[in-house]
């Protein structure tokens, strides 16, 4: 086999793999993860920074479960050097925008499945009177940062909480 068919194969193992697992697959083809319902592409520009967001709710008796995958373009150009100070900023930014400081979030670097740092975040916020929990990883992808996430009630149940947190462990990138 020439070395060059290599990533043609694992293309196609990959993308059986989204469909045996029943995993949504981006218009793209660039990602894939396991919304609990169809997601709605959305659009999440601020004034600085163009970006979009698949989203998808999950309702229960208990509360709601929120999931999303957003996509942004930064304003710095992104490069292997940098990549980790932009993710960084990016997710202050994020903490921020619910209210929070920064310093009170949980984070933590990680590695992702294919070996590129992973940023994993963790926050409680308030939004209109309700306590919610966001939890979420980002990662750079080409000249882009990808923030997997998910936001719940604090009143879900335990296992509630615990079957949604999987769709973190579902997202997969389908192009290297």
């Amino acid at each position: 086999m020439r070395l060059s068919a290599i990533p043609f194969f694992l293309a196609i193992i990959i993308s059986s793999q989204a469909i045996a697992q029943q995993l949504w697959l981006d218009p793209n083809s660039e990602f894939a993860a396991k919304f609990p319902t169809p997601p709605e592409k959305a659009d999440a520009s601020t004034k600085d920074i163009r970006a979009y967001a698949y989203q998808s709710t999950k309702e229960y008796d208990s509360g709601a479960v929120f999931f999303a995958i957003t996509v942004s373009n930064p304003p710095t150009k992104l490069t292997q050097t940098n990549g980790k100070s932009v993710i960084e900023e990016s997710n202050r930014h994020f903490i921020e925008s619910l209210g929070q400081q920064y310093n009170r979030a949980k984070r933590k670097w990680k590695t992702f499945a294919d070996g590129r740092p992973r940023l994993d975040y963790e926050v409680a916020f308030s939004y209109s009177g309700v306590t919610l929990h966001a939890q979420g990883f980002w990662i750079h992808h080409r000249d882009r940062i990808i923030r997997v996430s998910v936001t719940y009630m604090t009143s879900v149940t335990d296992q509630q909480r615990r079957r949604s947190l999987q769709f973190l462990d579902s997202f997969v990138l389908m192009t290297k």
